[in-house]
């Protein structure tokens, strides 16, 4: 099975990437978390958790998302499509790690220790599939992660997401994450974005190759 996952920070061109891998017709989409649980006509927790029951019940919250994304993948890949995920399982435990180093939040509003144990579970249990490749999207600096904020506004339902700072160290954490999970750095693969515009050409490139796919770059696209 071919089940490949872009993972990314804010503003990092991950979705609109995905958008571009997917214009071949042999890929399939997974789509992110918000839209899959409005396909799933699910209601996620309202705003950020104040105890460790509420923490505890976003994150399952999300995690059985992640067990529906992971059936539709198999599915997917079943057939012979080449499965994208935008992000995987990886990023809900990634995102645990960051958000408690970044504010020293105690494990009342985050729980780093029960997400590992959780998705550790799942995946043992077959409920949750680990991705082929892994490709991490970021920012490579403070200018080019600002002026795509600028232009896209900041994000409304987390503002932690909308911090340099957390961008940061939000990605170290999910390549760590991705490499404590699957075990193989040739596996993952970091792609940075050297300016607003960015060096798409140079970064779809790289992933048509690693999922399989011809490459049908359209400049007019170039802005993620």
């Amino acid at each position: 099975m071919q089940i490949h996952s872009l993972e990314g920070h804010s503003f990092s061109g991950k979705t609109t990437m995905a958008g571009a891998l997917v214009k071949d017709p042999s890929v399939e989409l997974i789509s992110g978390y918000t839209l899959y649980s409005r396909k799933l006509g699910v209601t996620p927790p309202l705003g950020l958790p104040h105890s460790l029951e509420e923490a505890r019940r976003c994150f399952d919250y999300f995690l059985g998302l992640e067990y529906h994304r992971s059936q539709d993948s198999v599915k997917a890949a079943t057939l012979g499509r080449k499965v994208l995920q935008d992000k995987s399982v990886i990023s809900l435990y990634a995102y645990q790690r960051a958000r408690y180093v970044y504010d020293s939040q105690p494990t009342e509003v985050t729980v780093p220790d029960y997400a590992l144990e959780r998705v550790h579970e799942a995946i043992r249990r077959g409920n949750v599939i680990l991705p082929s490749t892994i490709g991490v999207m970021a920012c490579a600096t403070k200018q080019v992660y600002d002026a795509r904020k600028d232009r896209r506004g900041p994000v409304k339902q987390n503002a932690v997401f909308n911090d340099w700072r957390f961008s940061q160290l939000l990605t170290d954490v999910t390549l760590e994450s991705a490499l404590l999970f699957v075990g193989d750095d040739n596996r993952i693969m970091k792609y940075e974005s050297t300016d607003e515009t960015s060096n798409f050409a140079e970064i779809y490139g790289d992933l048509t190759g690693r999922i399989g796919i011809a490459s049908h770059y359209d400049s007019n696209i170039d802005r993620i």
